[in-house]
């Protein structure tokens, strides 16, 4: 059961600056990763200069900044902003062709390459509150699950949000869908940490002791078959917020 045990773990993205704040709360959120080109204190110095522009303008969306400290993409960015209706994206409050400018001025000469894609929470998969504050630490971790084994992937995370309900275990971690511009079949499962201290477990076994007392050792291994044939890889990574970066953020 460890291999699933590694898949526990709120993605966090970068805000299309240009779209009017909605008042309802939803499921949707738009993500871009950016490979920096050249020196990331550079980039972090013209991006502030594109982000203050653009909140000058009015722009209102949250949106929360983060750098990938751990993992095979060490030392890049996630932008992103989340608990957004699909409709927010057609209602912009800048002026678009002067984003673009703004952008093509401060931002793009010092990028590399990035990728842009709008993600789903999938609440009724995942543990976390939708007001959960912000940490400073979060363990991301992404799934490329088989093409037609998206329906047992959902049905192994329904299972292990039961457990953890059933046995009162203490667990707190979001669930995203990717959507329009992912790779595939993709999934993000994210856990919020405080600090280091709280990331390192208190028993090496307690994930698949808690499988096991919820379900029993048979089924216990059954989620464990349904969750290796649905996953083609699991990628791991680390990412610490960057305040410094992020846009209207809420009091921490």
């Amino acid at each position: 059961m460890k291999k699933a045990a590694t898949a526990l773990l709120a993605l966090t993205l970068f805000l299309p600056f240009g779209v009017t704040a909605q008042a309802t709360p939803g499921d949707f959120a738009q993500v871009i990763e950016v490979d920096v080109a050249g020196s990331p204190a550079e980039f972090e110095r013209h991006f502030t200069m594109f982000r203050d522009w653009a909140v000058g303008e009015g722009s209102s969306w949250t949106w929360v900044a983060f750098e990938i400290a751990m993992g095979e993409r060490s030392g890049q960015y996630v932008f992103g902003t989340f608990n957004h209706q699909m409709a927010d994206w057609d209602t912009p409050d800048l002026d678009p062709a002067a984003v673009r400018e703004q952008q093509w001025r401060h931002v793009a000469p010092y990028v590399e390459s990035f990728r842009a894609q709008l993600i789903r929470n999938r609440r009724e998969l995942g543990t976390a509150a939708a007001d959960a504050p912000l940490r400073p630490l979060y363990q991301v971790v992404t799934f490329a699950v088989h093409s037609g084994r998206e329906e047992a992937f959902m049905q192994f995370l329904g299972a292990l949000k039961n457990a953890f309900e059933s046995s009162g275990a203490p667990a707190e971690y979001s669930v995203f869908q990717g959507t329009v511009g992912s790779v595939g079949s993709e999934w993000v499962i994210s856990i919020p940490y405080a600090d280091f201290a709280s990331m390192a477990p208190a028993d090496d076994d307690a994930f698949e002791t808690l499988l096991e007392g919820v379900y029993g050792e048979f089924h216990a291994d059954a989620m464990q078959d349904l969750f290796n044939e649905a996953v083609a890889s699991v990628k791991s990574e680390l990412l610490v917020l960057r305040p410094d970066l992020s846009a209207n953020l809420p009091a921490m």
